[in-house]
């Protein structure tokens, strides 16, 4: 059993693509990492300037949307990532 479990690890370390980066791709990469923390940390300020000005529940679907927005943008960035490496 052990033998045939790494049998197939071999066989899809062997079989997977591999490709490097292009420097322009590792910084436009990094510079879309660098805009989503900076966007995130906008998010927070205005979360935290709502909530002191309006109360925490007030606020809360503001919240929802800036995390949702935010998966949103770390998916996408991710893609491209993975889509950049392919190619």
């Amino acid at each position: 059993m052990k033998s045939l479990v790494l049998c197939a690890a071999l066989a899809l370390c062997f079989s997977t693509a591999h490709a490097e980066e292009t420097m322009g791709e590792k910084a436009k990469s990094t510079a879309k990492g660098a805009a989503a923390t900076v966007e995130k940390g906008a998010h927070r300020v205005g979360e935290e300037v709502c909530e002191m000005v309006n109360g925490k529940m007030k606020c809360v679907g503001k919240k929802i949307k800036n995390r949702a927005e935010e998966a949103g943008t770390a998916v996408k960035n991710k893609a491209e990532e993975v889509k950049d490496k392919v190619d």
